[in-house]
């Protein structure tokens, strides 16, 4: 059971600093602004803080940059196996179809809330993130990271210029999209945010990356750990 308070792990914040980072700011007074310690994202990246306060972090990079395309670029542009034990988890996988599954199998050990899942189309599957609807700030560069990022586990197996030709999104009124995802087929105002994978692209192979990291146990909290955790990534000691 999911926790009153959606958690998750610190080295989730890592892809929105490096990108605030390449583009000449500094993460630090971000982190600081949405009540995250900034130690935690490099130091103890798989400390729990609010996921709330990682949208926001989203949002406000955004605003920094001045780019409508900050969270896309974001998910693209981080390697997966970059993203702490949650990318080195998928990353190990032998094809595009373990991937997935592993990362459907990984989301849980991450975030207490975050769902995703998959589910047969018309000559694939459909890559599915369902999203917290209790929390809105960000929603839309956040949905963009996430689009990135499915894409760019797809782009592991199936190389650098693959897109979806179809394309889901949450966000209702029609936003810019990144110019990669101009010629897909995108449908606005469904109930989850997903990308079309043909079934021949499933069996695509991934390249072998090296190290093996113990899994950590699924984000499964009663409401006072729950606060505990919030609560921590807020101060510099220890409750």
């Amino acid at each position: 059971m999911a926790s009153s308070i959606p958690l998750i792990r610190a080295s989730q914040a890592a892809p929105f600093a490096d990108r605030i980072r390449a583009s000449g700011w500094r993460a630090e007074p971000l982190l600081e602004e949405v009540g995250i310690r900034p130690d935690l994202v490099d130091e103890h990246p798989d400390a729990l803080v609010p996921e709330y306060a990682i949208w926001d972090l989203v949002e406000r990079c955004a605003r920094v940059a001045g780019t409508g395309s900050f969270g896309w670029d974001a998910g693209l542009g981080t390697p997966v196996e970059q993203l702490g034990s949650f990318g080195r988890d998928v990353a190990s996988a032998a094809t595009l179809r373990d991937a997935l599954r592993l990362f459907l199998v990984a989301v849980g050990r991450h975030s207490s809330d975050a769902s995703f899942s998959v589910a047969r189309g018309r000559s694939g599957i459909w890559f599915r993130r369902h999203g917290i609807d209790a929390i809105d700030v960000g929603a839309w560069q956040v949905e963009l990271y996430v689009v990135g990022l499915m894409v760019r586990v797809c782009r592991t197996a199936l190389g650098a210029a693959w897109v979806p030709a179809e394309l889901w999104l949450k966000q209702r009124g029609r936003e810019p999209l990144p110019e990669p995802l101009r010629d897909a087929r995108v449908s606005w105002g469904r109930p989850v945010t997903a990308i079309a994978i043909p079934d021949a692209a499933l069996d695509a192979r991934l390249p072998a990356i090296g190290g093996d990291v113990p899994p950590l146990a699924a984000i499964d909290l009663p409401l006072p750990d729950a606060l505990r955790h919030a609560l921590e990534s807020l101060s510099l000691i220890h409750i």
